[in-house]
């Protein structure tokens, strides 16, 4: 029987679509497009479960468990990543008062 898993990946805070992002369920692997959307279509004979792991350059890695039957043969599986911050995104501003403020390099 095939089962698909798909949906989308977004930023967490702004709610845009990531592109590029790499969706892996077992040595299936998938990217997202420009609209954040994935597809993988997984065969098994039998009920599945699977966990699919989602990673985005410049955000924190998610993973979710699936539960996979004749019953839900097609199921929709959302991520929202967290976006990591860098230390080089950072650029000194000035001291003040033995501060350093710093601005975010966009």
């Amino acid at each position: 029987m095939e089962y698909i898993i798909e949906g989308r990946v977004l930023d967490k805070i702004t709610k845009k679509p990531i592109s590029g992002a790499k969706i892996t369920a077992g040595n299936k692997i998938a990217y997202t497009n420009a609209s954040g959307y994935y597809k993988i279509a997984l065969f098994s004979e039998h009920s599945l479960f699977t966990v699919l792991k989602c990673e985005a350059e410049g955000y924190s890695p998610a993973r979710k468990g699936v539960f996979l039957s004749g019953q839900a043969p097609r199921v929709t599986v959302d991520f929202y990543l967290e976006p990591t911050f860098s230390l080089s995104l950072l650029i000194p501003l000035a001291v003040v008062g033995g501060f350093i403020l710093l601005m975010l390099r966009g």
